[in-house]
C-alpha cells in the first residue's frame, strides 16, 4: 500500500527566493527525504525479516530493493523482487496456486534443518533424483514417496503431497506495518535535514 507524504514549507524566512528557486529545492529536498526513508526502512526490516522467517540464508532480505525517487518523480518504491513471489501471502495471507507446474509440492515428511527449513538436498528436484524415491499415487495420494527399511521391514514415507492450491495464513512478517511506523517516526527529522541541506547547497 502506498505511503503518501504531505510537506508544507514555511516561506516566511526564505526572502529574496523566488517561487521557483524554493520549488526546486523543495523537490529536491523532498526526494533525498524519501530515499532516506527507504533505505532506512529497508535495513529495519531486512534485519528483522530472519527473526520473522526463521531464515538461514539472505536470499529473501536481499531481495529487498529501493527504487530511488528524484526531483522530477516523487515517489521512492521500497519492494521486493518478483523472485520471492510467495512474500506478499506471508504477510496478508491468501491462496498460493502453482507458479509455474499444475500441482504444488507440499512438505509433508520431508526432511527439515534444525530451523525447520527445507535444505536444497531435500527439495523436490533433488530428491526425485534418489534411487528410493519415486513420484506416484499411494492409498489415493499424488506425491513424492519415499521407500524406507530393507526387504523384511519394507516401509514407504510421503515427503510431499500434490496440491492444486495451498492457503496462506498471513502474519509471518509485518513489512508495511513496520515501514508505516518508521515513516512516521522518521520524516520530520529526516525532512529538516534535507531541507537544511537543500538550502545550504543552491545556487544563487
Amino acid at each position: 500500500m502506498p505511503i503518501n507524504i504531505s510537506i508544507r514549507v514555511d516561506t516566511s524566512g526564505l526572502r529574496g527566493l523566488t517561487n521557483g528557486q524554493i520549488a526546486k529545492q523543495a523537490s529536491f529536498a523532498m526526494a533525498n527525504t524519501l530515499n532516506d526513508l527507504a533505505f532506512e526502512a529497508r535495513r529495519d526490516v531486512q534485519e528483522k525479516l530472519p527473526r520473522w522467517l526463521n531464515l538461514t540464508r539472505p536470499f529473501i532480505p536481499r531481495s529487498l530493493v529501493v527504487e530511488k525517487a528524484n526531483k522530477r518523480q516523487l515517489t521512492a518504491i521500497l519492494g521486493f523482487l518478483d523472485r520471492v513471489h510467495l512474500i506478499h501471502l506471508m504477510e496478508k495471507g491468501g491462496t498460493r496456486v502453482p507458479h509455474q507446474s499444475k500441482v504444488l509440492a507440499i512438505p509433508s515428511q520431508a526432511r527439515r534443518n534444525k530451523k525447520g527449513g527445507i535444505t536444497k538436498s531435500n527439495r523436490p528436484s533433488a530428491l526425485v533424483q534418489k534411487p528410493n524415491v519415486f513420484v506416484g499415487r499411494v492409498r489415493g495420494v499424488d506425491g513424492i514417496w519415499q521407500r524406507t527399511g530393507g526387504r523384511k521391514r519394507a516401509g514407504i514415507k510421503l515427503l510431499y503431497a500434490f496440491e492444486p492450491a495451498a492457503e496462506y495464513p498471513g502474519g509471518q512478517i509485518h513489512f508495511e506495518e513496520e515501514v508505516r511506523r518508521l515513516v512516521r517516526a522518521g520524516l520530520e527529522k529526516t525532512w529538516a535535514r534535507q531541507w537544511a541541506r537543500a538550502l545550504a547547497t543552491m545556487k544563487r
